[in-house]
């Protein structure tokens, strides 16, 4: 399984489990300028998530990146404000965990209900049959 392959799956899990309802969406791999400072994009157009590659080394906070851009996804599908300064995104934000305060990635601490839905994904690999060693974010973009 590659990474993007997981991080999808990752993507269906939790926005099944926050919203009820599957992301079909897809994801893909940027390399971002480190000064524009954002580590993902719902690109509504394209109908996808963008994860910045240097994210893949730090395991809550890829899985952070993921939910605040489901967030927006989430947001958009259901004609509510996606932008980041909207209340209905805020609101959909503080729901998962997501503080939207992790400008620089060295030092980022995630939430505990992020905690928590990483751990309930983990748990469901292993009803999967698979391996968290396929799971470890070693990038392979």
């Amino acid at each position: 399984m590659t990474t993007q392959e997981i991080l999808l799956m990752k993507c269906r899990f939790y926005s099944k489990e926050i919203w009820g309802k599957e992301y079909k969406g897809t994801l893909t791999f940027i390399e971002n300028d480190p000064c524009l400072g954002y580590f993902g994009i719902f690109a509504n157009w394209k109908k996808t998530i963008e994860i910045d590659v240097r994210v893949l080394k730090h395991k809550y906070m890829v899985d952070t990146v993921i939910l605040h851009e489901l967030c927006h996804w989430w947001c958009y599908i259901n004609k509510l404000g996606w932008d980041d300064e909207d209340k209905d995104f805020l609101k959909e934000c503080k729901k998962v965990g997501d503080k939207i305060v992790y400008t620089e990635y060295k030092r980022f601490v995630p939430t505990k209900k992020v905690r928590q839905i990483v751990n309930k994904f983990e748990r469901s690999l292993r009803c999967q049959e698979v391996s968290w060693t396929q799971a470890v974010f070693v990038p392979d973009v």
